[in-house]
C-alpha cells in the first residue's frame, strides 16, 4: 500500500511539472506572436 501511495505521489508530482512546462511553452510562444503582430501593426 506504501509503495502505491509514493508512486501516485510521484505521478502527481511529474503531472504537475509537465503542467508547468507546457505553460511556460505557451507563453513563450505566445510573446512571440504577440510582438510579431506588433511589428505588422506598427507598420501600416
Amino acid at each position: 500500500m506504501n509503495i502505491v501511495l509514493i508512486l501516485a505521489g510521484w505521478y502527481w508530482l511529474i503531472e504537475s511539472l509537465q503542467v508547468q512546462y507546457l505553460n511556460n511553452i505557451i507563453k513563450q510562444s505566445h510573446r512571440f506572436f504577440r510582438r510579431l503582430t506588433r511589428l505588422i501593426l506598427g507598420f501600416k
